[in-house]
C-alpha cells in the first residue's frame, strides 16, 4: 500500500480523479523525501511496497533521474518561477522536480506529466501551489528542448567539485566526463559457473568471456540465483585480474 501522508500537512480533502501511474509517483515522492532526509537510494526505495515490477522499475528511474539531474533541473525551474518553494512548502519542489524529468528526459506524454504533478501536488497538502505548477509545468511541455538546450551536464555537480574539475581537466573534458556519468549505469556480474546459461536467464550478454552485462534495472538481489551465490556482482575491470592467474586451485592469493 501507498505509504502514510506525512505529518503535519493537511490531507483532508476531496478526492481527486488520478491519473494513469499516480500511486507509483507518490511513492517515488516518499523516496525522493527519505533521500533529502539523508537516506540512500537504495535504502530508501526498500521502503517503496504495493508495486508491480514495471511500476518499480519506474519510481527508481524517476528517482534516480531527479537526483542525478538535479543542477539541471533546479536551474531550469528556478527560471519559471519568481519565487521556488520554501520553509513548510518546501517538499512541494521535489515534485515540481519529478514532473520536470519526467519532461526533459523520460520523454513522458506532457499532458500525462502535467496531470500527475499538479494531483501529487494537491494530495500531498499543497493545495495553494496547484495553480504554479499547472503554469510551471505547461509552460516547461512548450519550452522542454530550448530550456534543455541551455543547461550543462556539469551543472549537476556540486560547485566545489566542478570548479576542481575545471582547473584539473579543463571545461571540455569536464563535460565530457559529465555526458558519460549522466548514463544510467549497467550491472556487472560474475557467475560462479554456468555463464552462457545465467547470461540468458538474466537478459543480459557476454563481455570479454568472463562478465555478464546488464540493465540496471532494479535491486540485484531480487533477481533469481543471488540469493543462492550462483553469481555477485562484480565490475568487469575487477573481476578481469583474477582470469590471469590461471588455475589457482590450492593456491592462497593476497588480494590487495
Amino acid at each position: 500500500m501507498p505509504p502514510a501522508a506525512p505529518q503535519g500537512r493537511n490531507t483532508d480533502k476531496q478526492p481527486v480523479r488520478k491519473a494513469p501511474g499516480y500511486d507509483s509517483r507518490l511513492i517515488c515522492f516518499e523516496v525522493l523525501r527519505l533521500v533529502e532526509n539523508g537516506r540512500y537510494l537504495d535504502e530508501a526505495l526498500r521502503h517503496a511496497q504495493g508495486l508491480d515490477d514495471r511500476d518499480r522499475r519506474f519510481v527508481r528511474l524517476l528517482a534516480a533521474t531527479c537526483l542525478r539531474r538535479a543542477g539541471q533541473i533546479d536551474t531550469i525551474l528556478v527560471d519559471l518561477m519568481s519565487r521556488p518553494p520554501t520553509g513548510k512548502q518546501r517538499d512541494a519542489m521535489i515534485i515540481l522536480r519529478m514532473g520536470a524529468a519526467q519532461l526533459l528526459f523520460l520523454e513522458t506524454e506532457a499532458h500525462a506529466a502535467v496531470n500527475s504533478t499538479v494531483e501529487l501536488m494537491r494530495s500531498s497538502g499543497f493545495d495553494r501551489l496547484t495553480g504554479l505548477t499547472n503554469a510551471v509545468m505547461r509552460r516547461l511541455a512548450r519550452e522542454t528542448a530550448d530550456r534543455l538546450a541551455k543547461t550543462r551536464a556539469d551543472e549537476n555537480l556540486p560547485d566545489w567539485l566542478r570548479d576542481s574539475w575545471h582547473r584539473q581537466f579543463g571545461t571540455s573534458a569536464t563535460a565530457a566526463i559529465m555526458d558519460l556519468v549522466m548514463e544510467p549505469p549497467t550491472l556487472d556480474i560474475t557467475a560462479a559457473q554456468d555463464i552462457d546459461s545465467w547470461a540468458e536467464r538474466l537478459d543480459g550478454h557476454i563481455i570479454n568471456g568472463h562478465t555478464i552485462r546488464r540493465a540496471f534495472d532494479g535491486d540485484p538481489a531480487e533477481l533469481p540465483g543471488f540469493k543462492d551465490g550462483a553469481w555477485w556482482v562484480q565490475d568487469a575491470a575487477a573481476a578481469l585480474p583474477a582470469t590471469l592467474f590461471g588455475d589457482l586451485a590450492g593456491k592462497d592469493v593476497i588480494d590487495l
